[in-house]
């Protein structure tokens, strides 16, 4: 099971059905190999992404309109997560000047970045990962960034930083971007 809480045009949801495709082919295994799941905020970037999603082959994915970062946290034992979180969040988006909507995060920032995170941490199952693209000035900021990610290095669940090449996302954002790697773990 994989889901991207800010799935966009589709892109990396896309990518991760081809490769699991591409896996099932050379394993001759029957039937999809994955359950992609998503959310989108924007009305027209969803219907982009279904549309690029349903042209890939992929049958029914479960996609929603809507604010991820609004739903509530999995923290019930009997609602599944997810194997695998994916995303590409809005780089510089502000959360805004209303902070109830957002205090059912553990630490929280007025940058959308962190709030992600933290999202993505929460809809994983146990052992779960999180790949999340996010502006390099995330592993620099003090403030509640340097809260959350002390508390990400204290709980290890930072299994990896990857650098990438500064332009990576232009024509979009000249911002410089990096991975984290995350992982739930087991409890």
């Amino acid at each position: 099971r994989v889901f991207d809480p800010c799935f966009g045009s589709g892109n990396v949801l896309v990518a991760a059905w081809e490769q699991a495709e591409s896996s099932r082919n050379e394993q001759r295994r029957p039937g999809a190999l994955l359950d992609v799941a998503g959310i989108e905020i924007n009305a027209s970037a969803f219907l982009i992404g279904l549309t690029r999603m349903l042209l890939a082959g992929i049958e029914s994915p479960r996609l929603e309109l809507g604010n991820s970062l609004e739903r509530e946290l999995l923290t019930s034992p009997g609602r599944q997560g997810f194997d695998v979180v994916l995303a590409n969040p809005p780089i510089g988006a502000k959360t805004g000047r209303e902070p109830r909507r957002y205090q059912h995060f553990a630490i929280a920032t007025n940058d959308s970045t962190g709030l992600f995170i933290q999202h993505a941490l929460s809809q994983l199952k146990q052992d779960g990962r999180a790949v999340i693209v996010v502006p390099e000035g995330f592993l620099f900021r003090g403030g509640a960034e340097r809260e959350l990610r002390r508390h990400l290095l204290e709980k290890r669940q930072v299994e990896a930083v990857v650098g990438l090449p500064v332009g990576i996302l232009q024509p979009w954002t000249g911002v410089s971007v990096c991975i984290l790697v995350l992982r739930k773990a087991g409890g």
